[in-house]
């Protein structure tokens, strides 16, 4: 299953709408909007969807150095591509260090944890039809 993670939403983001034949992302921006939200500095973590298809979702997550995502698991492949500061993925095999500038993909299915190890920013991509 997909965790859902906590949302907040630029007003850039409603306005723009979450699906459609072409989008584009002010990357710099979105994530500046969500390091200036309450949930921001009260919780250290927060998220918001910028793609939702049936079958592709895109989410940018921030999370302040130290905070981490529990472990867990979905039935989608996904993509965590770092863009700001370094967060490591805790695999069953392996760790993974992702400063900004890494991409890692995993397999539906492959329980992980995230943690940062500097405030960081990243995009989480997941693809196929989630299971109900």
């Amino acid at each position: 299953m997909t965790k859902e993670l906590s949302t907040t939403t630029s007003a850039e983001s409603v306005a723009r709408g979450l699906t459609g034949p072409s989008l584009s992302f002010d990357l710099a921006a979105e994530t500046q909007a969500l390091l200036n939200t309450p949930l921001w500095e009260r919780s250290g973590h927060t998220a918001t969807t910028l793609v939702k298809h049936e079958d592709f979702r895109v989410v940018l997550v921030v999370l302040k150095a130290g905070r981490s995502l529990r472990q867990h698991q979905t039935d989608q492949r996904i993509s965590i591509h770092t863009l700001t500061g370094r967060v490591q993925m805790n695999l069953p095999d392996q760790t993974a260090d992702l400063p900004a500038g890494r991409v890692l993909i995993l397999d539906k299915a492959i329980e992980h944890d995230v943690v940062a190890l500097e405030d960081s920013a990243f995009l989480l991509s997941l693809s196929g039809v989630p299971k109900e």
